[in-house]
C-alpha cells in the first residue's frame, strides 16, 4: 500500500519500497550446508554459515557478489602441506686419513625419513642400507664438508665432518712408500667411517 498525503487540492502519492529477498545456498563437497540464507541488495551482507571442517584441509567460501539474483557459494578446500619430517643428525666430528689418498667418506645414519636424501660435500650420497657415502677425491690437506639431510628442498638438518689429513714429514714419506713401492705406484683408496 502506498502512503498518500492530502495537501489541499493536491494529492501526493509516496512510494513504499519493499526490498526483494534473494537466497544464498552454501555448498561444501556437493552437499548443501544449512538452510538457504536470505539477503537483500539493500543490506549488502550475508550471514555465512561456518565452512565444514575437512581433515587435512583448510576451507573458505568462494568469493561472491551480492546482486539481484539468488547465488550459490561453494566451499574451497586447500590441502594442508605436511611439514617436513624432523630429523637430527648425530655429531660427526673429525677422523684422520693418510696423506694423498683417495678418500671416501662413509656416514652411518639411522631412521632417515622416507623420501629424504643425504648429501655429503654437496653431492648426493650413495646409499647402502643405513650407510651413506661419497668420494672426496685425493686429499693432501684436511677437508671439512657438510652433511645435509633433505626432503624435497627442505633441509631437515645439517652438520659438518672433517677429514684430517696426516701431513707431517714422516706421514708424507710413509704415504709415498706405501702407495708407490707397495701399491704398484698407485694412490690407494681409503674409506673414512663416521
Amino acid at each position: 500500500m502506498s502512503n498518500s498525503k492530502n495537501s489541499g487540492s493536491k494529492l501526493e502519492i509516496l512510494p513504499e519500497y519493499t526490498p526483494v529477498t534473494y537466497y544464498a545456498t552454501f555448498i561444501a563437497d556437493g552437499i548443501q550446508v544449512g538452510d538457504k540464507v536470505p539477503f537483500t541488495v539493500e543490506n549488502g551482507s550475508i550471514n555465512e554459515p561456518a565452512v565444514p571442517a575437512k581433515d587435512g584441509y583448510t576451507g573458505k567460501w568462494s568469493d561472491y557478489i551480492i546482486g539481484i539474483t539468488d547465488i550459490t557459494v561453494n566451499a574451497i578446500y586447500t590441502q594442508i602441506e605436511e611439514s617436513a619430517a624432523v630429523y637430527k643428525l648425530p655429531v660427526l666430528g673429525d677422523k684422520s686419513a693418510p696423506y694423498k689418498t683417495a678418500v671416501t667418506v662413509s656416514v652411518s645414519l639411522n631412521d632417515v625419513p622416507a623420501g629424504a636424501k643425504v648429501f655429503i660435500g654437496g653431492k648426493e650420497a650413495n646409499v647402502s642400507g643405513n650407510t651413506y657415502s661419497a668420494d672426496l677425491g685425493q686429499l693432501s690437506s684436511s677437508k671439512t664438508v657438510s652433511v645435509e639431510v633433505k626432503q624435497g628442498s627442505a633441509v631437515l638438518d645439517s652438520s659438518t665432518l672433517t677429514v684430517k689429513v696426516d701431513t707431517g714429514f714422516f706421514d708424507k714419506l710413509s704415504s709415498f712408500f706405501s702407495n708407490f713401492l707397495f701399491n704398484g705406484f698407485k694412490w690407494k683408496n681409503v674409506t673414512v667411517k663416521f
